[in-house]
């Protein structure tokens, strides 16, 4: 079957339009991935100046328990996410490297919540630690 030459223009016009469309899901997949590693960039360095305070109360101590397992589980949440988003965009090879900083940025992310709860509920308790901490400062 001959197409006329209007149905073939808008077959390339159809063609493009979702080549178009698709490039800029994928565009909009890369600026969503990078706002998303600043975003958890910036909540790890928030929870590390946690660590700054010398004391806590113990209603304060209760309040960054709670923000913390809260944080513990968006960041479950959010690898659970990047998995997906993986097995789906990992196929086609596209945003690599913004795929792998924002991976960086929820492993840092989870390791600054394991460490600033370390610091703040296990080591303030070890009385070695107190008195390092006390000889450094």
């Amino acid at each position: 079957m001959l197409l006329s030459k209007e149905e073939e223009k808008s077959a390339v016009l159809s063609e493009e339009k979702r080549i178009n469309s698709f490039l800029d899901n994928i565009n909009y997949f890369k600026k969503q991935l990078v706002e998303r590693a600043a975003k958890y960039r910036d909540l790890e360095e928030l929870f590390a100046s946690l660590t700054w305070f010398d004391k806590i109360t113990k209603a304060q101590e209760e309040k960054v328990k709670a923000l913390i397992n809260r944080a513990l589980g968006l960041h479950r949440s959010s690898l659970i996410g990047y998995v997906h988003l993986k097995t789906g965009f990992g196929k086609l090879k596209v945003n690599k490297a913004e795929m792998k900083d924002f991976k960086s940025a929820l492993d840092d992310f989870e390791d600054t919540l394991f460490e600033v709860n370390e610091i703040l509920f296990d080591l303030r308790k070890d009385k070695e630690f107190v008195k390092l901490l006390s000889e450094v400062r």
